[in-house]
């Protein structure tokens, strides 16, 4: 790839996919992971059940699968590794770059259906599994009613887990259907920082996403309820959400919310809140020819500064600092190279600009708290494209997201969303597997200078080191960007021309039957149609090394879990007023299992170890080369240095994790025990965590296994 002018753009849908799964499949595994341990812990006739070939099989969802007409044969037992495998194939050769052909990605679409419909299915399961095997968890659907108040209130059991190495506040999103009849009103977390101890936060309506009614309507979130949490790595937090029936008046729901507040809250309190909305310090304020967004944070503040005129950021305004020196724009470029247009960029691509053809959009509020306020910007791209940039700040969640959603039908020409940024810096970085990547923003080494688009994984950044801030560009499955002429550009979609199948006999044989059957021909050109594009945009202080970008980035790939523990309307537990506060706090509880003090070092995964291929027993050596090929080993977590620098840190890891075992072992990646790694002998106090000291170089991978 060095000096490859390739394209990491094509098929974009591929990419996103892709990255779901990456990030997802571990989460899964961790979730699962942490309820079959929990389960095996609480009695021995459980134990026995999960002592078959799958570690999992305690967990009903994960004994069966892929058991409809048209689902795949299986070809393993676990459905999480036959999930891998699929992954694994839509990564092969031709069908991850984008240079395939199309009856190619018609495969992929089927792949991606089946699997999401497991996940979403083994997702829960997992989730009500750990709740189970939670004794203080009550997952009864609770009502009272208040004084002053005509409508019953029902609580409803939620579990939140963080099954990622990330502790950053984020949004949760919960589906609207969950709730059936019922509208929510507030959260209800423990929170030991606030006087109650009791936290009540916001939660809020949204609408489907805008774009979303063929192929990316597998990426298309639908009706659904957000509010925001903040949790350590690797944890379960669990809470209720109030509702009411949907024929409740809003003011009533304001009302509600105040109640609830005020029956924790001292009645000597000077913070009883007057409205949930107040809270947020988000304003959106129209001046003229600019929309002005403003998230006055505790410690910092954010402007973003909206061009009414194209609908474009115009500034953004980091605790004062001017992050662009001019309006962003979509930049439209000239895409037909020399051969493999769905391979390679033309020479000198960025010559041969277009232009965008704008009008004057259309733009409206679609949301305005308290949780989300969001400007949608609609307008057209070029001859025959439309336009949807929708810009949202998040209560409590520092930065801005921005969804830009393309009804796209230009073929041979590139769209990238162009940041004309005042940020004095030489260098970008951007995060690759395990690692980061520092490359001259105007390149000047052999190997650097072909590279005419760069590539990241879930982030890039520019930073400058004099002031001490940066501006980091989070995505969820675009890997390209560039900083031609000092500008950061991320590419979001082009359309080039499929492959020549002269040589390929079978298709072109399905080709035919396909006139035959009155089905047309495929498409001449990739990626027309819709494109979803979910950025993160977060301006910060500091440097990248400090840990924020990767928790902000990981955790927009890898949200919080959630379950609602939702029963039918005659199975709900009446209560007493008098009662209210002891049941509600009773519930309020987090369990953490493993965490880092260092923000640096992420702990990625936790699972189940794999079984030593034989072929590898030869170099174990010494009493355990026999144990090692067995099936039935221990628990693995990973760790990852993410900073390019040495870390050390202080590992806490839960003892209910630790129960069934003797000791922690560091090993390869390949899960072999390493000679002269770790051999930490676990501590058999219940009540306490047990602690390890690591020391990491940069970028350092480490494993160990629980046996």
């Amino acid at each position: 790839y060095q000096f490859h002018r390739g394209s990491l753009t094509t098929q974009h849908f591929m990419k996103r996919m892709n990255r779901f799964f990456e990030w997802n499949l571990p989460a899964v595994e961790g979730i699962a992971t942490l309820a079959a341990t929990l389960l095996r812990n609480k009695s021995d006739e459980e134990s026995s059940k999960a002592s078959s070939d799958s570690y999992f099989d305690v967990i009903p969802p994960f004994r069966t699968f892929y058991t409809g007409e048209k689902d795949q044969i299986r070809t393993t037992g676990n459905p999480i590794q036959q999930m891998w495998y699929n992954t694994l194939l839509m990564q092969f050769h031709d069908v991850l770059p984008g240079s395939s052909i199309p009856e190619v990605y018609d495969e992929c679409y089927e792949f991606w259906s089946q699997d999401r419909s497991l996940l979403r299915r083994l997702r829960t399961g997992a989730i009500k599994a750990l709740a189970q095997a939670i004794p203080s968890i009550n997952t009864k659907v609770q009502k009272i009613k208040l004084s002053e108040i005509e409508f019953e209130i029902f609580l409803f059991p939620i579990l939140l887990v963080n099954a990622g190495g990330t502790s950053i506040s984020q949004v949760v999103e919960t589906e609207a259907d969950a709730f059936d009849d019922f509208i929510p009103v507030c959260v209800l977390e423990r929170n030991s920082n606030v006087e109650s101890g009791i936290c009540i936060k916001p939660i809020q309506q949204i609408p489907p996403d805008a774009i979303g009614f063929r192929n990316i309507s597998l990426d298309r979130k639908s009706e659904r309820y957000v509010f925001t949490s903040q949790m350590d790595s690797w944890s379960v937090r669990c809470g209720w959400i109030a509702a009411v029936r949907n024929k409740v008046p809003f003011n009533t729901m304001e009302r509600i919310c105040r109640k609830i507040r005020n029956m924790f809250l001292p009645k000597n309190s000077k913070n009883r809140p007057t409205s949930l909305k107040t809270e947020a310090n988000i304003t959106i304020e129209t001046t003229g020819d600019h929309i002005t967004m403003q998230n006055e944070g505790k410690d910092e503040s954010l402007h973003v500064i909206i061009d009414k005129k194209t609908g474009m950021i115009e500034q953004i305004l980091h605790n004062g600092s001017s992050l662009l020196k001019e309006l962003m724009k979509f930049s439209i470029f000239t895409d037909i190279p020399y051969k493999n247009p769905c391979w390679n960029f033309p020479v000198n691509w960025w010559e041969n600009g277009l232009d965008t053809l704008i009008k004057r959009p259309t733009i409206e509020l679609i949301a305005d708290g308290p949780v989300k306020w969001t400007v949608r910007v609609k307008t057209n791209l070029r001859k025959h494209s439309k336009l949807i940039v929708d810009y949202s700040l998040i209560s409590g969640v520092p930065g801005l997201s921005v969804e830009i959603g393309l009804e796209f039908h230009e073929i041979e020409e590139l769209v990238k969303l162009t940041l004309p940024v005042n940020i004095d810096t030489e260098y970008s970085i951007a995060e690759t597997p395990y690692a980061t990547s520092t490359r001259k923003n105007i390149p000047t080494a052999n190997h650097d200078k072909p590279r005419w688009e760069k590539w990241m994984h879930t982030f890039v950044v520019l930073e400058d080191k004099k002031k001490k801030h940066g501006l980091a560009v989070i995505n969820e499955g675009k890997y390209g960007f560039d900083t031609i002429n000092g500008d950061l550009s991320i590419s979001i979609i082009h359309g080039p021309e499929y492959p020549e199948v002269d040589v390929v006999s079978w298709i072109k044989e399905e080709r035919k039957k396909r006139l035959k059957e009155g089905l047309g021909s495929p498409p001449t050109h990739a990626d027309q149609g819709e494109c979803l594009t979910r950025l993160w945009l977060l301006p910060y202080s500091g440097s990248w090394r400090d840990g924020q970008v990767h928790h902000a980035a990981h955790a927009f790939n890898a949200p919080y879990s959630i379950n609602v523990f939702y029963k039918e309307p005659a199975e709900v537990s009446e209560i007493k007023v008098s009662d209210f506060k002891t049941i509600v706090s009773q519930q309020l509880s987090e369990k953490r299992f493993i965490k880092s003090n260092n923000r640096c070092i992420e702990i990625t995964v936790i699972k189940p170890a794999d079984p030593i291929p034989k072929c590898f027993k030869k170099e174990i050596k010494g009493e355990d080369s026999q144990n090692y090929a067995i099936k039935d080993r221990g628990l693995v977590f990973r760790t990852i240095n993410n900073s390019n620098n040495n870390a050390a840190a202080e590992i806490s890891i839960s003892s209910d994790l630790l129960m069934n075992f003797e000791r922690i072992v560091e090993t390869d990646l390949l899960e072999r025990p390493l000679s002269n790694g770790l051999n930490y002998v676990i501590n058999r106090n219940r009540m306490a965590d047990n602690i390890i000291n690591i020391k990491f170089a940069p970028h350092q991978i480490r494993t160990f296994e629980l046996q």
